[in-house]
């Protein structure tokens, strides 16, 4: 009785063990994906900025604006960008903007998440 008692303890904390294990990998995939989507970004001086218009997304008006970066080679590219919970920034500073794409109507915008100074 006695060692059936201590088999089934280690049969347990096996179970224990192996679920643990797949929990863990699981999460850490996870974890792994955002951060992978969080190293998405521009990097540049902006040169010019203007509010463009709206787009509708999920039954809401959103504004966007067309950004001009400057690259460190000097050159200018465009981008139809979406900030979210901040201000869109002020011109001739150097930036990181991180950012997710949202399309709409075949148009791809670029969903402004952080910005950092360099």
């Amino acid at each position: 009785m006695k060692i059936t008692g201590i088999i089934g303890v280690i049969i347990v904390t096996f179970i224990i063990i192996f679920v643990a294990s797949i929990t863990y990998s699981k999460v850490e995939s996870i974890r792994e994906t955002q951060n992978n989507k969080a190293d998405q970004f521009f990097e540049g001086a902006i040169i010019h900025i203007n509010k463009n218009t709206t787009i509708q997304i999920d039954k809401s008006t959103i504004p966007y604006w067309i950004v001009t970066l400057r690259d460190e080679s000097n050159e200018s590219t465009s981008y139809p960008m979406i900030f979210e919970d901040t201000y869109p920034p002020l011109q001739n500073i150097s930036l990181r903007l991180y950012y997710r794409t949202e399309t709409v109507d075949d148009e791809t915008y670029f969903w402004i998440t952080q910005i950092e100074q360099i």
